[in-house]
């Protein structure tokens, strides 16, 4: 019998009932093959042999390629040629999934030194990184200290050159005032002429008045003109000195100092009774250390002496600073003959008030007042050549409230009159405190020689009777 032919399924209706999927099809085709073959042709096939729908969107490489990385995959790649794959053997299969569990056993059996290594690795890194930025730094630093330098150069130059540019002001001065004393001299010189010539011309004047009837009136009202032109120029001279008086003491001398080869005064700075130490520094953020007047730079160190406290009529050198207290400046004098004792105050005027106190009251009366004391003289900041060197720190600058002052170079002249201006001060001047204490009670001081030049011998040399007692 003829053998009946069985009917064929096609491979679409096997995708329908068993599902098929991409990796399903490809092992199909592979081994129907029996031969590695590249992605595009795995492609072509299943799609012509109808497994997969054209429609279906996948990436077939990437499925090869993730079957391939895993343990128990069915694909291998074949090295040397891109896209392509191939079937795994049975056997090929076994021996991965062994080699796989043995290199699982082998890193549970390790002790836990990945862990350190790959910390160390980390520590390397930022060692490397540590290092780079410490070499950052130091040549940042080296530029920050070149800068620094070129503007410590910078002001030092424009020093000198403010020094030099006041000292050729004085010389136009100078030349300037005796230019108007030759001026003067020559207008003397040629008045005595320009006289005899005015009075020439007035005796004619008068001889031809004198056949005039009223003569002796016109005599009286030129009389009285001349009296009031005389009292009119009095005045007009006598305001002009006023003027200039007070011209010269508004004006801010600065005497002469020494300086050093960079134009920085060298210290101590010797002025009269007057020694400066340090002048300090200069603090701009806080309104509490100056004002329109004077400012107040921490660290500032003077020294001077005046009356001590323990005995009026000897000296006593006092040591004057400036502190950076909580809220503000503090002002503090301190005593050779006292050392653990100072005289403090939120003002320089505060602490030279207590000092005042207790000089006055060493001498038992009140010889100067406190309110007349001066902080500012006393301390030395407000004299005009400490003033202008504090002012020509980089600081003052930035000080808001504080206002700027001119000062003038002192002349040969007017170097003896700046000296005395501090000398008649009994608040400051040991001299000027002992005339005062004189003059309030000349008699102390008459009784204290009597008792210091007493001698018995007087007594016993004179003619008084001495009742003696009997016993």
């Amino acid at each position: 019998m003829p053998e009946v032919a069985k009917p064929q399924i096609s491979v679409t209706d096997q995708v329908e009932k068993t599902g098929m999927t991409w990796l399903k099809a490809a092992e199909q085709i592979l081994k129907s093959t029996n031969r590695p073959m590249h992605i595009k042709e795995i492609k072509l096939q299943i799609l012509s042999q109808g497994l997969i729908q054209s429609k279906a969107r996948s990436n077939l490489e990437s499925i090869l390629y993730r079957d391939a990385q895993k343990h128990n995959g069915r694909f291998a790649k074949v090295e040397g040629h891109q896209g392509t794959f191939r079937l795994l053997t049975p056997e090929e299969i076994v021996w991965k999934v062994q080699n796989y569990k043995l290199a699982k056993e082998s890193q549970k059996k390790q002790p836990k030194e990945s862990d350190n290594e790959r910390y160390q690795k980390r520590f390397k890194k930022l060692r490397k990184v540590a290092k780079a930025m410490i070499f950052e730094n130091a040549a940042l630093c080296d530029e920050i200290s070149r800068t620094e330098e070129k503007i410590i150069r910078v002001i030092e130059e424009r020093k000198l050159l403010l020094k030099r540019v006041l000292q050729q002001q004085a010389l136009r001065q100078a030349t300037s005032i005796q230019t108007v004393q030759n001026s003067s001299v020559a207008s003397k010189s040629a008045s005595p002429a320009a006289s005899l010539d005015i009075s020439l011309n007035r005796s004619q004047d008068n001889k031809k008045d004198g056949k005039l009837k009223n003569k002796n009136k016109n005599k009286h009202k030129k009389v009285k003109e001349k009296s009031k032109d005389r009292k009119h120029l009095k005045d007009k001279k006598t305001e002009s000195r006023s003027k200039t008086k007070k011209t010269n003491l508004s004006r801010k001398i600065v005497q002469p100092i020494t300086l050093d080869a960079s134009g920085r005064p060298v210290y101590p700075i010797v002025l009269g009774d007057l020694t400066v130490h340090s002048l300090g520094d200069v603090i701009v953020d806080r309104p509490g250390f100056h004002s329109e007047k004077y400012i107040y730079p921490v660290g500032f160190c003077s020294s001077r002496t005046f009356v001590s406290v323990k005995d009026p009529d000897s000296l006593c050198l006092y040591t004057c600073k400036i502190l950076d207290g909580a809220t503000g400046p503090k002002f503090a004098i301190v005593s050779e003959d006292k050392p653990g004792v100072t005289f403090e105050g939120a003002s320089a005027s505060l602490a030279h008030a207590s000092l005042l106190r207790a000089v006055n009251n060493a001498c038992g009366r009140e010889v100067v007042s406190h309110s007349k004391g001066s902080g500012p003289a006393f301390f030395g900041f407000s004299k005009p050549t400490i003033q202008n060197l504090i002012q020509s720190s980089p600081g003052p600058r930035k000080c808001a409230n504080y206002k700027w002052m001119k000062f003038d170079i002192c002349k040969q002249d007017e170097r003896t009159a700046v000296f005395d201006q501090s000398m008649r001060d009994p608040a400051i001047n040991f001299q000027a405190f002992q005339n005062a204490r004189l003059k309030s009670s000349p008699n102390e001081i008459n009784l204290r020689n009597l008792l210091t030049d007493f001698n018995p011998t007087i007594l016993l040399g004179s003619k008084l009777s001495i009742p003696m007692k009997s016993t």
